[in-house]
């Protein structure tokens, strides 16, 4: 298999801490009445963070772990539903619409467009990464591999990744060299994720607006993805030449 180079070419960060567990208000139609301990039918939906057979794979203990655990708390469950939203705004719509009970692994940013229907019930906390104290793509390239600290951080990072098309080589070498144009950023193909992403589209623009007076949209040569796992094998394959 032909090993693909990956540079850094941008990044941003939030000073925010993302919401991972969300549950609908009480108007939920697959509850009980708001007194009652059974649940005759909970609708649990996964933000689609990776490719959405391996949630669905990672997640299947969940539904008799949940049983349990809400057993103790008095709580009888007949069935629960699981399912990966077909994007970021699909489970916060869900949960507006009263059509899914619980979205996790929901960002801040997605909870902020859908909040009047839904309640945060749990908040998650990252691990750091070993280049986290650098802004500068330069650094993150000169000191590989990227490895996972134990500290918990209270920000979230974008990364913008350049692959090994013609254009995605020359988008990197102009990030280590500190010469990066807006006209290249627009002549490459982007593969972007939905627009309530942060990583994927909110803050990629925050750092085009910042550092090239142009948002995400001025983009002329751009497509959706459906998932990062999607996204990391066009950029492998050439398909897309930059990604965040």
């Amino acid at each position: 298999m032909k090993k693909t180079s990956k540079k850094v070419i941008g990044l941003t960060a939030s000073a925010l801490i993302a919401v991972s567990l969300l549950a609908a208000c009480g108007n939920s139609s697959s509850a009980s009445k708001s007194d009652s301990k059974t649940i005759s039918n909970l609708k649990i939906s996964f933000i689609p963070s990776k490719n959405p057979d391996d949630i669905t794979t990672a997640t299947k203990p969940i539904a008799n772990i949940l049983k349990s655990e809400l057993k103790k708390q008095g709580y009888t469950v007949k069935n629960i539903d699981t399912s990966v939203g077909t994007n970021y705004q699909a489970v916060g719509e869900g949960l507006d619409a009263g059509s899914v009970d619980v979205g996790y692994g929901m960002s801040a940013t997605t909870y902020a467009m859908y909040q009047d229907g839904s309640t945060p019930l749990l908040m998650a906390t990252r691990k750091g990464l070993s280049n986290d104290g650098s802004d500068s793509a330069k650094y993150w390239n000169e000191h590989k591999p990227t490895t996972k600290t134990d500290k918990e951080v209270t920000s979230y990072r974008s990364l913008i990744i350049a692959g090994n098309s013609p254009m995605g080589k020359k988008l990197a070498k102009e990030a280590n060299d500190g010469t990066l144009t807006w006209k290249d950023l627009n002549d490459a193909k982007w593969g972007l994720e939905s627009t309530s992403s942060a990583a994927g589209y909110m803050y990629p623009s925050q750092w085009l607006t910042e550092n090239f007076k142009h948002s995400i949209r001025d983009l002329k040569n751009t497509v959706t993805m459906d998932s990062y796992d999607s996204a990391m094998a066009q950029l492998a394959s050439g398909q897309i030449d930059v990604m965040p």
